[in-house]
């Protein structure tokens, strides 16, 4: 017996993803920098395409005392209409290779610093059509 699932129906995420096509700037916990692109956004993560020959170096083969933890990184995003730069600390939560050159990462957000929180969640307010967030939607993140 074959079962057919509609992945759709079954997204545990919480929150809405949104396509986009952003211009960022990654940055290790070693401080090395590279150019991504952010292809989806979210309250919650966001997930960014990057050449196959960057991957060693935003994930290290080292050893972590919690296995469970994820790989830290700095993101920084320049908004196009707010003209605002945006930095946030990100965990990256998953790796998918999607062509034979690039692959796209998936994180999450651990810290906002300044006042990104407020000025990625009015951006991610504009691209739905300016609906209300969920009250508390930035609240379980570290605001520095």
């Amino acid at each position: 017996m074959t079962m057919n699932y509609d992945m759709e129906r079954y997204d545990r995420r919480g929150s809405p993803r949104y396509d986009v096509d952003l211009p960022a700037e990654v940055i290790t916990s070693d401080g090395q920098t590279f150019a991504v692109k952010i292809v989806n956004l979210s309250i919650s993560g966001l997930q960014f395409e990057i050449i196959n020959e960057s991957i060693p170096l935003l994930m290290p083969n080292e050893d972590r005392e919690f296995k469970i933890d994820t790989i830290p990184l700095l993101v920084k995003i320049l908004l196009p209409k707010e003209a605002s730069e945006v930095v946030i600390k990100l965990g990256i939560v998953y790796f998918r290779r999607v062509s034979m050159f690039d692959s796209v990462l998936g994180c999450r957000f651990e810290t906002f610093y300044s006042q990104s929180a407020s000025v990625l969640e009015q951006y991610i307010r504009k691209l739905d059509g300016n609906k209300e967030l969920m009250a508390d939607s930035m609240s379980p993140m570290y605001l520095v």
